[in-house]
């Protein structure tokens, strides 16, 4: 029988699912492989874990989202910046199977938000899925809980293993910090504590079902 849950809500299962089942981890530039998934194994960035998530979940979403490819490499799968390329153009209106959130407020667990990185950085952006609502901190900035796979700590990560130890990257769990204006409106990230806040253009989306 298929499952009938809001797709967002799909997302969040597997992406729990993932994270309860893990074994390895780390990050790099690849989606994971499918028969090394299956056994726990996510060497994977954050695109890469999008794309197996709604692979799973949704690939007739998936199939919509363009494919750049690693610079040099064929293009093969989706990064994040496709992700924010084709995110920040979907109408806030249902438009085949995709929408976008205009405020932060409104976003909801399973909701993909994405945004470029600067230059230099050595990625196309970064691409999460919310983990809860987000909470606002202050006046002008929302903590959004997120499941994603990156080499940078987050607030309160998963992969933070204490004092002394190896930081471990990959697939995991974790809080941004996102800035908002008087509009509500997402306009700067920050990864974790000590880090940047830096301007950005940011882009909210949430799968749906198809309509009949």
């Amino acid at each position: 029988m298929a499952d009938t849950a809001p797709l967002r809500t799909q997302v969040v299962d597997e992406a729990i699912d993932i994270l309860d089942n893990l074994q390895q981890t780390s990050y790099v530039h690849a989606d994971p492989n499918p028969e090394a998934a299956s056994a726990g194994i996510f060497d994977t960035d954050c695109s890469g874990l999008v794309n197996y998530i709604l692979g799973v979940v949704a690939p007739n979403h998936l199939r919509q989202i363009p494919q750049t490819g690693t610079p040099g490499s064929p293009a093969t799968r989706s990064l994040a910046g496709d992700y924010y390329a084709f995110l920040s153009n979907v109408p806030d209106q249902i438009s085949n199977g995709w929408r976008q959130i205009d405020y932060l407020a409104d976003a909801r667990p399973g909701d993909l938000i994405t945004f470029p990185l600067p230059p230099g950085s050595g990625d196309t952006g970064h691409v999460f899925m919310v983990a809860e609502q987000p909470v606002a901190i202050d006046a002008v900035t929302m903590a959004v809980p997120a499941y994603d796979s990156s080499d940078i700590l987050h607030y309160d990560d998963s992969r933070d293993l204490g004092p002394g130890q190896p930081q471990q990257t990959g697939v995991g769990s974790g809080t941004f910090h996102l800035t908002i204006n008087a509009d509500g409106l997402a306009t700067a990230f920050q990864f974790g504590p000590g880090d940047t806040v830096f301007p950005a253009s940011i882009a909210i989306g949430r799968i749906e079902f198809f309509s009949a």
